[in-house]
C-alpha cells in the first residue's frame, strides 16, 4: 500500500519529465537475527484499515499501513472520535471500543478534539503508543524507487 505523503515524487504540470524507476526487493533475515514478520491474511484484516477501505482482497502489507491503523485505533480509544484522514471502518476496528455515537474528530473547531488528537499524534511520533511493537517490518518488501 503506497502512501504518497511518505514515498512520492513531485512532478510539475506543463513540463516534460523523464523519470527512471527501479524495482527493489528487500528480504530481511528472520528472527532471532532481525525483527521482521511474515504477515498473514489475519494480520492484514486486523492491522491494515486500508485493505477494507479500498475493498482490496489482495494487498501488500506495509509497516506504514499498520502504523496508521495503530494511530487510528489509539485516537478512537483515547479521544472517542476518528481522525478524518485515516480509514476507521471495517474489520480492523471490531475490537476497538467506540462511544455510542461514532464520529470523526472535529480538528478545525472543537478545541477538545484538537487537543486530544494532537496529544495522541505526539505520543505516536515519539513512540508512546507502542506501534513499533505491534507493527514490525515485513520480512519481504517490494519497493519502487525513482
Amino acid at each position: 500500500m503506497p502512501f504518497p505523503e511518505e514515498e512520492s515524487l513531485a512532478v510539475s504540470v506543463g513540463h516534460y519529465t523523464s523519470i527512471g524507476i527501479r524495482k527493489i526487493m528487500y528480504e530481511r533475515v528472520e528472527p532471532p537475527y532481525e525483527n521482521c514478520h511474515w504477515y498473514t491474511n489475519l494480520d492484514m484484516v486486523e492491522k491494515n484499515a486500508y485493505r477494507n477501505y479500498f475493498n482490496m482482497s489482495v494487498t501488500q502489507m506495509t509497516q506504514s499501513a499498520c502504523y496508521k491503523t495503530c494511530l487510528q485505533k489509539q485516537t478512537i480509544s483515547r479521544c472517542g472520535c476518528a481522525q478524518p484522514t485515516i480509514p476507521f471502518t471495517g474489520s480492523s476496528f471490531t475490537n476497538v471500543e467506540w462511544p455510542d455515537n461514532p464520529r470523526v474528530c472535529d480538528t478545525v473547531a472543537a478545541q477538545s478534539d484538537i487537543s486530544c488528537v494532537d496529544n495522541v499524534t505526539y505520543a505516536y511520533k515519539t513512540g508512546g503508543l507502542n506501534c513499533e511493537e505491534n507493527c514490525p517490518p515485513t520480512c519481504l518488501r517490494l519497493l519502487f524507487q525513482a
